[in-house]
């Protein structure tokens, strides 16, 4: 049985950091028949063909925004003076950072300091991450 054809980047979205060459494995034997699973070697079933329309409905966070964006997504939130106190209470290597980065990103461990800093939670910035993407250039 051939799989779904959303089902490597829904594995990709609801297992972030799989490899394709250990964790899962899908092959194609060239009969015609398409990709089939081989190797399912994560904890729990294969995601079924629901939990993948789920998966690929729900939006992807992006892990890097420009500072621009950043800027106008947390201006349009409320929260850029709040940012921007927490900048300047921060190391000077932060605030350096803050003033001529072309980017954040979601993972970095100051990014992540800053929103604790001002109470984001993890969904919080995430929305703030897909709010910035999703702005539309100047």
């Amino acid at each position: 049985m051939s799989l779904h054809p959303d089902f490597i980047e829904a594995v990709r979205r609801l297992h972030p950091g799989v490899n394709f060459l250990r964790d899962v494995i899908v092959q194609d034997n060239a009969d015609g028949r398409g990709s089939f699973l081989a190797e399912w070697n994560l904890p729990g079933n294969p995601p079924t063909d629901d939990e993948i329309a789920a998966a690929m409905a729900a939006p992807v966070v992006p892990q890097t925004i420009s500072m621009l964006s950043a800027r106008r997504a947390l201006r349009a939130a409320g929260l850029l003076d709040k940012i921007n106190a927490a900048v300047a209470a921060a190391a000077p290597e932060v605030q350096d950072a803050w003033q001529f980065s072309n980017a954040l990103d979601r993972r970095s461990p100051t990014v992540q300091a800053l929103a604790a800093a001002i109470g984001l939670s993890g969904a919080q910035m995430d929305d703030l991450f897909i709010q910035a993407a999703s702005l539309a250039p100047l």
